[in-house]
């Protein structure tokens, strides 16, 4: 549940102002200067010419202070992976504050050929001539000047930011001048990001709406409303990698303190708060990580924003400028289950040598993946859209797929088979048609026996009505190797009906973060079945597919886990949308609803009490499984009759869940997946809160009330 004031703590947000005295309150959002005409502003912005793709242009503005290593390494990525150096629409303009025992790193910096000539430009602040705020003024008219000022943006940047896979970043100015509703396009936030470094807490992603591009002017991305998230999620002017409109920057300028980088972004976000800008109420965000700060040591002295433990001197970090070193942003990007934008760590490679992408597209050599492939119906014309979307991931895979044809006589199987061995198959994808001795036992038996038919180690689930991405494969074989506790690893999913892929429905994401995954597992399943690729031994291992009485309906959620009881940490999914899942009537979800609510919720019972979470429930009525359905429904926001005795006992076993998960039990939680379960937690007793509210008649105070009487 977001705060009352998104804004209430933005100062707090960086940490306690250095002398504050203590119990001073930060962060309280101040009035803009009386003397902005806010309607003046907003018929400024109403008044822009329409955007022209062929004329957009992006200034990238940097703040670097006694950090010449680092702002090294941020310009060496960002010719990396943006088009910086390859389109003139792309300039960075750095503003450099030096203390004197970094200004010749800072002058050898200046005249390294590889900043001269490719849209890079270096600005010393010398006061009192050319101060911070002169600068800053100056850089941000400049983005804003005709002629291409209504295709014109600005991005932000510190010099402790660091790109590790590749963007379009005229792509994202495309998507914010798409949507007169987005403020801001945010490079450092994904799905991913549920844990905030600078507050030390969790801020899980707000709702977000996924959005995309026919035309091909940006790439999936997602959107969400500011006032829908915490934290991270509740920060729209942000210098850590987020491009604006520059006419929007422009506007805001005057409201602004432009003192220092820290100044110019609190009052920023004090002036939003405020009410200007008042029509731009979302942000964009990617699919998956794309950057992230690099947090070792701190250069300004107004926040006491934390750092890793791993903090180094601007001295060593100089010495490492004059080593010919530099941040190693392939080491950063292949950092798994990484949860928030600030990491830390000092990775460094030569200059020149190594780098390379953290994931994302790079040329190693990726392990061979079976497909498996049950086909019962299709009907054919979704069989060969599966398949078409089989031959068209990256050509460089080995690829089997194993086909499971169990008893299909709709042709589905026939289709599918014409695709991926008609004229454009290749020589690295093969085919496999199997048939199980007994036909139509059911969806586990048909996926237990096609699994004893793959080759190989790594198994990619799909289903004939599904569509997958054309990334798909790559993306999930990638994070198997950045990360060597995986088991199964799901994506998000694009719902669509009928038979137009394009007609999407919602993005459906789920849990990312392997630790909470443990958790959130024991009250749903957190995993898109026909998104998932899973270790093959494992899955063995853990028995299969449960085929037995009970298990109907919900396979996959009683594989899930059994395999989180086994790996834990090795359960999870990618944030990016990686399959398109079709709905329609004939989906099992929605034929036989009510028999897989049981089933699960049995499972999910099961689950608990073989953790040992079924002794000592304390007074409240009822044993795990009523418990938990009653749990199940309260986030549906549904508390049907439930009496004062079972909701005491449904909220007994949310804490007792709570205390063994991020408390107690096997293996632990770090701290930050403590701080994510803790917040569940309190978002599922508010609901219980709030629905007991309007069960009486009151309001959610008084629901949350109840809750803290019966807790």
């Amino acid at each position: 549940m977001p705060d009352a004031d998104p804004f209430a703590a933005i100062s707090s947000f960086l940490g306690a102002p250095e002398g504050a005295p203590e119990g001073a309150p930060q962060g309280a959002p101040q009035s803009p200067s009386e003397d902005v005409n806010r309607a003046k502003i907003s018929s400024f912005l109403a008044s822009s010419a329409p955007h022209d793709p062929g004329a957009a242009t992006l200034s990238v503005v940097i703040f670097s202070k006694d950090r010449p290593f680092q702002l090294r390494s941020l310009l060496l990525s960002l010719q990396e992976f943006t088009e910086l150096g390859d389109d003139p629409r792309v300039r960075v303009d750095c503003i450099v504050a030096s203390s004197p025992e970094f200004d010749g790193s800072y002058k050898a910096l200046f005249a390294d050929p590889a900043f001269i000539g490719v849209g890079i430009s270096f600005h010393n602040e010398a006061p009192p001539s050319r101060t911070f705020s002169s600068l800053l003024s100056s850089l941000v008219h400049s983005s804003a000047a005709p002629p291409a000022s209504a295709s014109a943006s600005v991005m932000f940047l510190v010099d402790d930011a660091l790109l590790f896979r590749r963007v379009s970043l005229l792509s994202r100015c495309h998507l914010l001048h798409s949507d007169a509703s987005l403020l801001s396009h945010h490079l450092k936030l994904s799905p991913s990001v549920t844990y905030s470094h600078p507050a030390s807490a969790a801020c899980p992603p707000p709702r977000l709406e996924h959005k995309s591009d026919e035309a091909g002017l940006f790439p999936p991305c997602y959107t969400f409303e500011y006032a829908a998230g915490t934290k991270d999620w509740a920060y729209p002017w942000d210098m850590c990698g987020s491009i604006y409109r520059s006419r929007d920057a422009l506007a805001l300028l005057p409201l602004c303190d432009l003192s220092n980088p820290n100044d110019f972004e609190i009052s920023g976000n004090n002036a939003i708060a405020a009410g200007a800008l008042g029509g731009r109420t979302g942000g964009g965000c990617e699919e998956e990580r794309r950057m992230g700060v690099v947090t070792i040591n701190r250069v300004q002295a107004l926040y006491a924003a934390p750092v890793f433990e791993c903090e180094m001197g601007l001295g060593e970090l100089d010495g490492l400028f004059r080593e010919g070193l530099r941040l190693d942003p392939a080491r950063y990007g292949a950092e798994a289950g990484v949860n928030a934008v600030h990491v830390g760590g000092t990775y460094c490679t030569e200059v020149g040598g190594g780098g390379g992408e953290g994931g994302g597209g790079g040329g190693e050599r990726l392990p061979p993946v079976s497909v498996l492939l049950p086909v019962r119906t299709g009907p054919a014309a979704y069989a060969r859209e599966a398949a078409e979307s089989i031959l068209a991931q990256d050509a460089g895979l080995t690829i089997e797929v194993v086909v499971v044809d169990d008893g299909c006589e709709d042709g589905s199987v026939e289709a599918i088979e014409g695709v991926l061995k008609g004229s454009g198959a290749r020589e690295s994808l093969t085919v496999k048609v199997v048939r199980p001795p007994e036909e139509g036992r059911g969806l586990a038996a048909a996926l237990n026996f096609g699994l004893e038919h793959c080759t190989h180690g790594l198994v990619a689930r799909m289903d004939a009505d599904d569509v997958m991405e054309g990334r798909r494969l790559r993306a999930q074989l990638e994070e198997f190797g950045f990360d060597p506790e995986l088991v199964c690893l799901g994506s998000a999913a694009l719902l669509f009906s009928g038979g137009d892929r394009r007609d999407v429905i919602r993005a459906a994401l789920y849990v990312t973060d392997a630790e909470v995954s443990r958790y959130a597992m024991a009250f749903s399943c957190t995993l898109a079945h026909p998104s998932v690729m899973l270790m093959k031994e494992a899955v063995r291992a853990a028995g299969g597919w449960p085929d037995g009485a009970g298990k109907e309906r919900v396979e996959d959620y009683c594989l899930w886990l059994a395999l989180v009881r086994e790996h834990g940490r090795g359960v999870r999914s990618l944030g990016a949308a990686l399959l398109r899942h079709r709905k329609h009537g004939g989906n099992v979800s929605r034929v036989h609803r009510a028999e897989q609510e049981r089933n699960a919720a049995r499972a999910g019972a099961a689950y608990l009490e073989g953790l040992g979470l079924g002794d000592g429930l304390g007074r409240g009525e009822g044993g795990v499984l009523e418990r938990l359905q009653l749990l199940r429904r309260a986030a549906g926001g549904d508390l049907g009759d439930a009496t004062e005795g079972q909701i005491k006992g449904a909220l007994e076993l949310l804490r007792a869940i709570e205390s063994w998960f991020a408390k107690g039990g096997p293996g632990g939680m770090g701290e930050r997946g403590a701080a994510l379960v803790a917040f569940d937690v309190a978002e599922r007793a508010r609901q219980i809160g709030h629905l007991l509210g309007e069960r009486g008649g009151g309001g959610e105070g008084e629901g949350e009330g109840e809750w803290d009487d019966v807790a």
